[in-house]
């Protein structure tokens, strides 16, 4: 109904309207039937009238003027905000602002960054490369223990202590290495070998501590222990050197041809002696000496070895390498077979560290 009121008032404001036009019209056209000026503030009033009606509220005060102002402008920050929820290369909501602080820093403090200046002057970052800990543990213990090894070298010279307990210390580490291996590990080829180490460890130290006594030339005491300690250490090698590596054909053919030939060695330097001189020693001395050679070979001569770990294969096959050079008359003297000793013996402290880190990370 109101609806129909306010049609009919705006329709009855235009006919007035037209009217009052073509009254003014016929005034230009007829000047003798012009409208008067009470008629046309009528027909002016008339009309506020009917806009009153329309539209009730046609005037503000200031005060109202502003609270709109501020309506319209918090309006505007909502369309804005909504825009970047609607549009995200637009803007960036806090969560979204919030989430990539967090991965930035995450980032930051993964791989941190520098400030590199170039040739303009200007300033780009530049990404800092870490080394990993353990190739720094690995690289101190290699050039602190050499050079240990040079200054226990000279005390011994200077008659401050005797070589058989720096050998003790060394030997001492290599067990302490082998038992958190066997901790560590899975893997039972590793596990049998290290307790072939530990064997090796444990009788090279009682071979150390018999070398303190002056023992009859022909005991056999000594032979037993080194043929101990080299088979024991070329079982710890065939079990480190198998551990993870692919058997190949050609591995299983020197496998062979070790056993072949190792047997035959120990019988011909049996036999090759006069029936006099033939004894237990002899063979405990070849197979000793057998062992240590193949120790070597167990490593060197495969090429498995190297593609699949070859810090391990070098380091463990440089002490029975300097074993054999140390056995020449030449070398294995004074000052010089003591440094080497140790040499061979870090050697394997830091081939066990490798396979230790090995184990550790694969945990």
């Amino acid at each position: 109904m109101l609806q129909l009121t306010e049609d009919s008032l705006t329709m009855t404001r235009k006919n007035r309207e037209k009217g009052l036009k073509r009254s003014m019209a016929d005034g230009v056209t007829q000047p003798g039937t012009s409208a008067t000026s009470s008629e046309i503030l009528r027909f002016a009033q008339d009309d506020m009238m009917e806009d009153s009606v329309t539209q009730p509220v046609t005037e503000a005060t200031s005060s109202e003027i502003l609270r709109f102002a501020q309506d319209d402008k918090r309006f505007a920050q909502d369309d804005t905000m909504a825009d970047g929820v609607s549009q995200p290369g637009t803007g960036a909501t806090e969560a979204v602002d919030e989430t990539t602080n967090r991965v930035d820093e995450e980032d930051t403090a993964k791989t941190p960054q520098q400030a590199a200046t170039s040739a303009d002057g200007s300033t780009t970052p530049s990404t800092v490369i870490w080394t990993p800990r353990f190739m720094v543990i690995f690289a101190l213990t290699l050039a602190m223990g050499l050079s240990a090894e040079s200054v226990l070298t000279q005390g011994w010279t200077s008659h401050y202590y005797a070589g058989q307990w720096v050998l003790m210390g060394h030997v001492a580490a290599i067990f302490a290495c082998f038992i958190a291996i066997m901790i560590v590990t899975r893997s039972w080829w590793l596990r049998v070998g290290t307790i072939f180490g530990c064997t090796w460890a444990i009788f090279t130290g009682i071979n150390l501590v018999v070398s303190f006594y002056q023992l009859d030339p022909g005991s056999p005491i000594p032979a037993y222990l080194n043929a101990i300690i080299s088979c024991a250490l070329l079982g710890a090698y065939i079990c480190l050197s198998t551990e993870r590596t692919p058997f190949t054909a050609w591995d299983s053919w020197f496998f062979r041809f070790a056993l072949i030939i190792g047997a035959g060695g120990v019988l011909l330097s049996y036999f090759i002696k006069p029936p006099v001189e033939r004894s237990v020693s002899i063979i405990e001395s070849a197979a000793a000496a057998i062992a240590v050679v193949f120790c070597v070979f167990v490593w060197w001569l495969r090429p498995s070895c190297w593609k699949a770990q070859p810090g391990p294969t070098f380091l463990f096959g440089v002490m029975p390498a300097f074993i054999l050079l140390l056995s020449l008359p030449s070398l294995g003297r004074g000052a010089t077979n003591l440094y080497l000793s140790q040499v061979a013996l870090l050697a394997v402290i830091l081939g066990s560290m490798r396979i230790l880190q090995s184990e550790l990370k694969r945990r």
